[in-house]
């Protein structure tokens, strides 16, 4: 079973039983941050990061669906500058949560882009919006895997 390892310098590993290998930054899928991985906060290093991880696990065309939940979920959650640690367990299991929320995820944004496209002020346009992304976040991100 693999398992995924950060560490304090912002180095990430898979490990597999005794091996420890650097894991691969995956820019080929999404160039958000070609200096590294980072995790704590939701900007470019963490998106590359959980892209990376999930390519890594579960295929390209999986990761590139799944990496902005999962981003979310985990990957924003870790301490920033603390030595990490995922399981395949874990992330698979969000890997799934995303699945089965993946429908309602589409929906939600199709709904978003039709209130943004119609809403005829910019008071009335922020406020959809807003509300669109608090009903997306909420479908999306309600529950945390628990720990495994």
């Amino acid at each position: 079973m693999k398992s995924y390892e950060g560490d304090a310098d912002g180095e990430v590993y898979v490990v597999e039983g005794l091996r420890r290998t650097p894991l691969s930054l995956h820019l080929e899928l999404r160039n958000h941050s070609p200096d590294g991985f980072a995790w704590g906060y939701g900007g470019s290093g963490p998106s590359q990061l959980a892209l990376a991880i999930l390519a890594n696990l579960v295929g390209d065309k999986k990761a590139v669906l799944w990496y902005q939940p999962f981003k979310w979920r985990w990957i924003a959650q870790l301490q920033r500058e603390e030595p990490w640690s995922l399981s395949e367990k874990q992330i698979k299991g969000c890997a799934d949560r995303a699945r089965t929320r993946g429908a309602q995820h589409a929906i939600i944004l199709a709904i978003y882009g039709r209130l943004s496209k119609y809403a005829s002020t910019s008071f009335i346009r922020s406020r959809t919006m807003r509300s669109a992304r608090l009903t997306a976040c909420f479908f999306i991100f309600t529950r945390r895997p628990a720990s495994g």
